[in-house]
């Protein structure tokens, strides 16, 4: 009679454990999605952004904004930038007027040697002790020197000092960083076109005027 009954319960219970089986399989999907996408929102990165897409080639300068978007806290680090010297002479780099950005590294203004090595940490005393979402570290200036598209090649620090983008921890390890280049393209001078345009229409009108006329009865 027990087994009987037993067996009158097995499909419930089946049932049961088959509801519990898809819950915890919702579940689990739900967990690896919300961390799949954390995963992806988590993301640190430099980057250097140019103020204008075009610039002219007798322009006295191009700008450009390097800026931090970090999701993980950090206390600073640096980065490197190369440039070809044969569309782009450098000018200088301005750190923001930031009174917690204590470590501040620049190339001097003029140099020509690459790359340009910078770095900027900030000393905050409470926490997170350090900093984390957009910020802006300075604006690097460049002046064009050739037509043509000029990269600003970013890219993590390869030297051990100043080093890589570190959290606020005692034996720190390096962060995930992604590094955005920016890229200006040098135009020609806005009145070199249109003085082209004027010296081609004044060839053609001379030589308008020095066909011969075949109605002009001294040319007979």
């Amino acid at each position: 009679m027990r087994l009987k009954m037993r067996s009158a319960l097995d499909p419930k219970e089946t049932s049961v454990s088959q509801s519990l089986k898809l819950r915890l399989r919702e579940v689990t999907l739900s967990l690896i999605v919300t961390l799949v996408a954390a995963d992806a929102f988590a993301q640190n990165a430099v980057e250097v952004i140019a103020q204008q897409s075009t610039v002219a080639l007798d322009a006295e300068e191009i700008v450009f904004d390097v800026r931090l978007q970090f999701s993980d806290v950090t206390v600073g680090g640096g980065f490197e930038i190369s440039y070809d010297p044969a569309r782009l002479e450098f000018l200088d780099f301005t750190f923001v007027n930031d009174p917690q950005m204590l470590i501040q590294l620049a190339p001097p203004a003029g140099t020509t040697l690459q790359p340009l090595v910078f770095a900027a940490g900030w000393v905050i005393l409470t926490p997170p002790s350090g900093v984390t979402g957009e910020r802006s570290v300075g604006t690097l200036r460049f002046r064009p020197v050739e037509e043509g598209p000029a990269l600003v090649d970013l890219s993590a620090s390869a030297a051990t000092t100043p080093g890589p983008f570190y959290p606020p921890l005692a034996v720190p390890t390096p962060l995930d960083v992604d590094y955005a280049d920016a890229t200006v393209t040098v135009v020609p001078e806005p009145g070199l076109g249109a003085l082209m345009g004027c010296g081609l229409l004044v060839l053609a009108g001379l030589s308008r005027s020095r066909k011969p006329n075949a109605r002009d009865p001294q040319l007979r």
